[in-house]
This record gives structure tokens, C-alpha cells and sequence, in this order.
């Protein structure tokens, strides 16, 4: 399942997904897959997406996206590494610091397969002011079924499923 979908990830499918992220206020996004008995990034719209696709992974029960994939339901967190048990290992392998984030489930073919999630970095130009306004979950869900018919309609390609780093600027 993980490389049907990646397969499909093309530049436009990238270019979309970053843009949407950023209408929402996030300053990064992903795609998390199951995988085994965890989750892998396999999108990203952040400047250093090319390292962290399919080198990111999930499998710790305080991983928000872990919990959102269990539950079904959107998790939001602000301020979760003040408030709640985290893995902070993804932020600790690109040396950044996550203050707010929303994940929702990701469906394909009607099984809940993986999150869409969205997050604030501490970075100067927030200038401390964090925080996603209440209509983004419902938003990131609507995003949601239309990446899967995006990706639905897009042929499975041929070649390496794992993007090459000019593509992902592209």
C-alpha cells in the first residue's frame, strides 16, 4: 500500500500539498503511511523534505500521529512539548522543535491507512504567536479526501518512488 500511494506523488501532488499547508499557517506538513507496526513520512512539505521522506518514522504511543491513526479522530496539540507525554525524536533528528500541530486520519479506498499532519516550528518570524485557528482540522480533513482523488487519478510511475532532491524543490 505504501508504494501505490507514493507511486503517485508527483511534483504537482507537491506543489498542491505544500501550498495547502501553508494557506493553513503550518510552516511544515507530512504524509504518514502504516508501515509495520508504526508510521513513515512518504511527503513533506518542509525545506529539507528530500531527508526526511522515508527516513522519518512513527511507532511510540506518545507519537500524535500514532494516536490519531488508533483513534480515527484529529488530535490537535498547542504547545505539546509543554503539555503532553511526545516523541520528540523526529524533531530531534532535524534539529527543530514542534509547538503546535493537527493531525487527522488519511483514508484510501475507505481504510484509514495513515495522518495528514500539520505543524508550527519555534521559528523568529512567529514571534511567539502559535496556534491554528479551530477550522483547520476540518479543513485538513476536506484536504484529505481530495489528496486521495488526486492521487487516484494519477498513474503509478515507473520510476523510484522516493523523490530525487530536485524534485523536491520543484
Amino acid at each position: 500500500m505504501v508504494l501505490e500511494i507514493t507511486g503517485r506523488i508527483d511534483p504537482v501532488v507537491r506543489e498542491t500539498w505544500r501550498l495547502f499547508v501553508s494557506l493553513l499557517g503550518g510552516d511544515e506538513g507530512s504524509l504518514w503511511l502504516r508501515d509495520g507496526n508504526g508510521l513513515v513520512m512518504v511527503l513533506n512539505s518542509g525545506h529539507d523534505s528530500a531527508s526526511m521522506e522515508f527516513t522519518a518514522t512513527a511507532q511510540s504511543e506518545n507519537a500524535q500521529v500514532i494516536r490519531c491513526l488508533k483513534t480515527g479522530v484529529p488530535v490537535e496539540d498547542v504547545l505539546p512539548f509543554k503539555r503532553l507525554p511526545r516523541d520528540n525524536r523526529v524533531d530531534g533528528m532535524f534539529d527543530q522543535e514542534t509547538v503546535c500541530q493537527i493531525s487527522v486520519p488519511f483514508h484510501w479506498d475507505q481504510e484509514r491507512v495513515g495522518v495528514l499532519s500539520i505543524v508550527q516550528l519555534d521559528r523568529d518570524h512567529r514571534n511567539g504567536q502559535w496556534g491554528f485557528p479551530p477550522e483547520t482540522a476540518r479543513r485538513l480533513q476536506i484536504f484529505g479526501r481530495t489528496l486521495e482523488r488526486l492521487l487516484c487519478t494519477q498513474p503509478v510511475s515507473a520510476r523510484s518512488t522516493k523523490p530525487r532532491r530536485s524534485e523536491a524543490r520543484a
